[in-house]
């Protein structure tokens, strides 16, 4: 009897350990899916800058922009969801491309960075829609673009600085 009961007792001490082990391993799996996640949002954010590095080309909303004393608005939009965003084009054809050829005529070209640095708009919307209704169609967070190009947006900033002074 006593060994029977040194054997089941054996037997759960293993198995405890087992699930510690378990436990351990699912840890460890859980905190390598939270890094693989921040990877991923890391390289989605990275595929950003060669937009953002160049010229882009936004829709000034010509109610708030006045030229005279640099304020400048963006053109908003509310998408089927009910989403604000700003609408960002890579290029001038793209513009073309998703109006179906319409020129708008508030279509303004400037750096990518320098346009992180400024404000969305009185509203403060904070999605941007990358190229709308186009193939590469794509929504991304203001704020999430701002963080991660912090230094390169510090950096337009102060050439800027630099060439006016």
């Amino acid at each position: 009897m006593k060994k029977s009961l040194l054997v089941l007792a054996s037997i759960f001490v293993l198995s405890c350990g087992d699930n510690k082990k378990e436990a351990a391993k699912t840890d460890h799996q859980e905190t390598e899916i939270n890094n693989m996640n921040k990877e991923n949002t890391v390289n989605e954010l990275e595929k950003f800058r060669v937009i953002f590095e160049n010229k882009i080309v936004v829709l000034l909303d010509k109610k708030g922009t006045n030229l005279k004393t640099n304020a400048v608005s963006f053109q908003t939009y509310i998408n089927e969801k009910n989403i604000e965003f700003i609408p960002v084009f890579t290029s001038n054809d793209k513009v073309l491309e998703s109006t179906g050829g319409v020129v708008l005529g508030n279509e303004m070209e400037l750096d990518g960075f320098l346009f992180l640095s400024q404000s969305s708009s009185a509203k403060e919307v904070n999605v941007l829609r990358i190229n709308p209704a186009l193939s590469d169609d794509t929504y991304v967070d203001l704020n999430e673009l701002k963080k991660y190009f912090a230094k390169e947006i510090k950096q337009k900033t102060e050439e800027l600085k630099i060439n006016i002074e």
